[in-house]
């Protein structure tokens, strides 16, 4: 029954334009938010690889032992909610944030040297390196930039690697995509009566038009379907409603000869009998 009605159909047309809509701008909107987070988080971190570059060369290599040289990485750390990792030019970490020796003995590891020795070998070249990895150490997925510490004969004396977990930017997307779907949802439940409202609209002048259609085939010649859009629907209602009156003045003329003709054949005297083509009778008066 509601496939065949025409205010299901348009309603059911409606909402899938809006969700197809919405879910292609809701993708995209996604993927420019990642990317965004992404590299604003990517950014921040270079350029806070660089200012901790500059802060802790006067300090390499001779003086990582001093309390505050460490005081300083352990700040950092807080502050900037990563993970710091000091290098020397031989590519040994040499220090980290929050470290102590055992932790210092794990890091230099098979499998950390294994993962971040590409990213080591470069820059320890001079280059400024990036790279989103799992890192064992902690656990978990982390933002990597890796950035030369040079001295002032712009030689290569160590290297900062700053860790930052993904975890707050995979959050960030989950957050949005909740967002995502409590739009859609809304959208859907908006749209759907929005849509069901235009459809009724559509359909009820339609409706009232097949009734009086249905009345005319009756015999109700005249009727007007009382619908005044100024639309194509009021356009088809007042080309119905001129066939109506038409088909009631022909019709009332039809009957009118016919009313004449049988009155002349009733007063005439004379026996007349009308045939048709094949003989047969279609009129007599009866004397």
């Amino acid at each position: 029954m509601f496939k065949k009605n025409i205010t299901f159909k348009l309603t059911i047309g409606f909402l899938a334009v809006i969700i197809i809509s919405t879910l292609l701008i809701g993708i995209i909107a996604l993927s420019i938010f990642k990317n965004n987070i992404y590299e604003v988080k990517r950014n921040n971190m270079k350029k806070h690889s660089i200012e901790i570059s500059r802060t802790l060369k006067p300090y390499m290599p001779k003086d990582i032992k001093r309390k505050e040289f460490t005081d300083i990485i352990n700040l950092i750390d807080s502050i900037d909610n990563a993970k710091i990792w000091i290098l020397n030019s031989n590519g040994d970490i040499i220090t980290t944030s929050n470290s102590n020796n055992s932790n210092l003995i794990y890091i230099n590891n098979a499998d950390i040297n294994k993962l971040y020795g590409p990213i080591i070998k470069k820059v320890l070249t001079g280059s400024d390196e990036y790279g989103e990895i799992y890192n064992p150490y902690y656990g978990e997925y982390m933002m990597t930039t890796a950035i030369p510490i040079k001295n002032n004969n712009n030689n290569i004396i160590g290297a900062v690697i700053l860790h930052s977990p993904l975890s707050d930017l995979s959050n960030s997307m989950n957050k949005f995509f909740i967002y995502l779907i409590f739009a859609l949802l809304g959208e859907i439940f908006l749209s759907g009566f929005i849509g069901y409202y235009f459809s009724k609209n559509i359909t009820k002048p339609i409706k009232i038009i097949n009734s009086s259609a249905l009345k005319l085939a009756r015999g109700h010649y005249g009727i007007k379907t009382n619908i005044y859009q100024k639309d194509e629907i009021g356009e088809l209602s007042n080309s119905f409603d001129l066939l109506s009156l038409k088909l009631k003045y022909t019709i009332g003329k039809l009957f009118e000869e016919k009313t004449k003709l049988s009155n002349v054949l009733t007063s005439m005297n004379e026996g007349i009998l009308a045939m048709d083509k094949n003989f047969n009778i279609i009129n007599i008066n009866l004397l």
